[in-house]
């Protein structure tokens, strides 16, 4: 069964700072058709790649962009996985083990909701792409701060050139003209 993606709050954003669809995509390549149902919130489901180049976009902190966009997302389970070490008998080893077990693909499933298979795709296939929301429960799922992951796995995406940029504004209003 496929998960359905969390809703967002990136057309109040894009509204509330007057943030146009063409400004955003001439910047990052993603067409305006697409900005526009992800902003009207038909397009939930979004690239992490995507979600990093629009917060580039409206100059925006990736940490505070995936906190405004998801204020409502929480971990499916806080407490973590069912420990599968009797804490009560531990070895010297397991007692230096135990706190690693906190952060296997299994708890990181429990703790977000994403399936197991999923992570694993993730985790080794190539074609599999993660979405913003999966990514946020997993750097809340592992401790680590908002954007930590993006920042990581995406900082070498770049905005387009201003050249670019007009190339593109150029099409967009060749559009609204035809």
């Amino acid at each position: 069964m496929k998960a359905t993606a969390p809703g967002n709050e990136i057309g109040t954003i894009f509204f509330s700072q007057g943030i146009s669809n063409i400004d955003v995509s001439v910047k990052t390549g993603i067409p305006t058709s697409e900005l526009s149902r992800i902003r009207n919130g038909e397009i939930r489901a979004i690239a992490a790649f995507k979600f990093y180049l629009i917060a580039l976009a409206i100059d925006t902190p990736i940490n505070l962009f995936i906190e405004n966009a998801y204020k409502n997302l929480r971990l499916a389970n806080i407490k973590g996985s069912k420990s599968i070490i009797d804490g009560s008998k531990l070895t010297s080893l397991g007692a230096i083990l135990r706190p690693y077990e906190e952060t296997t693909l299994a708890s990181i499933a429990f703790k977000t909701g994403i399936a197991l298979k999923r992570l694993k795709d993730l985790s080794r296939k190539n074609s599999s792409i993660v979405l913003a929301y999966e990514l946020f429960l997993i750097e809340m799922a592992i401790g680590e701060k908002p954007g930590f992951l993006f920042s990581k796995l995406f900082s070498h995406l770049e905005l387009n050139s201003l050249e670019r940029q007009n190339e593109l504004r150029l099409k967009e209003n060749q559009k609204t003209i035809d």
